[in-house]
């Protein structure tokens, strides 16, 4: 009996000991965790696992090499470890922490899973898990799933950033347009310094044909942050559909600037040029672009060509006009567009016929545009034949009409070029009541 009391408090004390050694084990682990001196923790931590003292306490030593492999970026070493904490019983520290280390692997399906099992074992997920498994959920094609995670934590913690940005970040991706600019906008209320935010908002005005909203965000987006090159390209974009064209060409100027010097960049460069009539400029431009590109869209020629035309060159700009039909297939629009052009530059090299003739290929193309009436008018007006005059004169008096309201008045925007068309009509009648009136009877 004395002999069997005295094994029993040897065997208490040898446990007591073990006990108080894990316990010591531990705080040197944790402390070395907390100060960064992890290869000391690693070394404890493996040394202590190879301790058959130490038998029991195994799982959370492998829960804290895993932790320790991860800080050194051994993933593979710390799944291993944690998924033999799992081996036949459920520890949910380890699970939450393989689902981590799953999602960080790219492994999004088995992190998801891991979370789904986490949550079937009744555990209440963390924000920060939540948020964890809605990544996994996208990452994995399930933008729908992931959408309903966040927004279920937005519903409890309504102004929390990253909550209202990544339920609008889910929604966009899973193209719901108007919930995910809902959220983003909740997002940048709450902080209105966040160029991802404002850019984000921006492409879904694009998206919803919103542009005057688009243009906004864009431009709150790049004063911003001014160095953000989505936020320039978005800014440049929008500014040239709203056709703010000297906005346009200035940030497009910009981006050329950072090294995008793609064919559309000069392209729009050359437009935009045109348009605020800074022909020299656009000029320089698309012939640097059809250079450099022999597949140039027609619309750089047809462009050059227009710009030549204002910079005195007609010669050059007939034959861009020519390149860009070449060019063409078939589009009627824009063939009406060069016709319309090489009209004008045949009026201003007073080759009369040649004129009509281009004038009234985009008349038939485009019937709607008025003024086209009124160059071939004068085209007409200014040929030696009688019967073109006259016809002048028709085309002219048909011009004028279309320039009247409802009232018989002249609307406000065509006053002044109705104005002209009467003084070359009413000269034409002149000119013409004069070769009359001093023709010999026998010529009459």
């Amino acid at each position: 009996m004395k002999r069997l009391i005295i094994t029993s408090l040897l065997l208490l004390f040898f446990i007591s000991v073990y006990s108080k050694d894990y316990n010591q084990v531990k705080r040197e682990i944790l402390v070395n965790i907390t100060e960064g001196n992890l290869k000391e923790a690693r070394s404890i931590v493996f040394q202590s696992l190879k301790d058959s003292a130490f038998i029991s306490q195994k799982g959370e030593l492998r829960y804290y090499g895993a932790y320790i492999l991860r800080q050194f970026g051994e993933l593979n070493e710390a799944a291993a470890l944690l998924e033999e904490n799992l081996k036949g019983k459920s520890d949910s520290k380890s699970v939450e922490m393989l689902a981590e280390i799953m999602l960080e692997r790219g492994l999004y399906s088995k992190s998801a899973n891991l979370y789904e099992k986490l949550i079937a074992n009744g555990d209440t997920l963390s924000v920060k898990s939540s948020i964890k498994y809605a990544d996994a959920l996208y990452s994995s094609g399930y933008p729908a799933r992931a959408v309903e995670i966040v927004k279920s934590e937005c519903v409890k913690s309504p102004s929390n950033f990253l909550l209202n940005k990544l339920t609008g970040d889910y929604y966009w991706a899973a193209s719901m347009a108007d919930s995910s600019l809902k959220y983003y906008l909740k997002a940048e209320k709450i902080d209105k310094k966040n160029t991802f935010v404002k850019l984000n908002i921006s492409y879904i005005h694009n998206k919803l044909d919103n542009f005057s909203d688009a243009y906004i965000y864009a431009s709150r987006a790049y004063y911003g942050d001014s160095t953000n090159i989505k936020a320039l390209q978005q800014y440049a974009s929008c500014s040239y559909k709203l056709e703010q064209f000297k906005e346009a060409k200035r940030l497009y100027e910009k981006l050329l600037l950072t090294g995008d010097s793609s064919s559309r960049i000069k392209l729009i460069i050359g437009i935009s040029s045109y348009m605020i009539e800074d022909y020299t400029r656009g000029e320089e431009i698309l012939r640097d672009l059809i250079e450099e590109d022999e597949d140039a869209d027609s619309k750089a020629y047809f462009y050059l060509g227009s710009c030549c035309f204002f910079n005195n060159k007609e010669q050059e700009a007939l034959k861009y006009f020519d390149e860009a039909i070449a060019k063409l297939a078939p589009d009627p629009e824009v063939i009406a567009m060069i016709m319309n052009q090489k009209g004008m530059v045949n009026l201003k090299l007073k080759k009369w016929s040649e004129a009509f003739t281009f004038l009234n290929e985009a008349y038939k193309i485009n019937g709607s545009n008025a003024k086209l009436i009124y160059y071939m008018g004068i085209a007409k007006c200014q040929m030696k034949e009688r019967i073109n005059r006259e016809e002048g004169i028709k085309l002219l008096d048909r011009f004028i009409e279309l320039c009247r309201d409802s009232e018989g008045n002249i609307k406000q925007p065509y006053r002044k070029i109705a104005e002209d068309a009467s003084m070359i009509r009413d000269k034409t009648r002149e000119e013409l009541f004069m070769t009359d009136k001093y023709l010999p009877e026998s010529s009459k």
